[in-house]
């Protein structure tokens, strides 16, 4: 059995540090997004809406109410995307802190 020691990477009794390390779920899922479906720009995608889908689903049930989901997914032009997030004037700035062709 391991020790609450060990358990959090501390001394081994044997003056070693265990490697043991403990995680958050983020973290983990962040290092190991295959685990979560999420490899793939397409595979991130079909796993969001299967998700959202499924727990749509979930609460429809639980209120025993029929559902009603409607997705309408369209693709976002980088420029848009970037508007949207309110990242624009990042955008304008790079633009402006670029060095003219042939500076450095």
């Amino acid at each position: 059995a391991m020790s609450k020691r060990q358990s959090e990477g501390g001394d081994d009794g044997k003056g070693k540090k265990s490697r043991l390390q403990q995680k958050t779920a983020a973290q983990f899922f962040s290092e190991n997004k295959h685990f979560a479906g999420f490899e793939s720009p397409g595979k991130s995608l079909f796993t969001s809406i299967r998700e959202l889908v499924e727990n749509s689903l979930d609460g429809a049930e639980s209120i025993g109410a029929l559902p009603d989901i409607r997705i309408d997914l369209r693709e976002v032009p980088s420029h848009e995307y970037r508007k949207m997030h309110g990242m624009e004037k990042l955008e304008e700035e790079e633009k402006t802190n670029e060095p003219a062709d042939g500076e450095e």
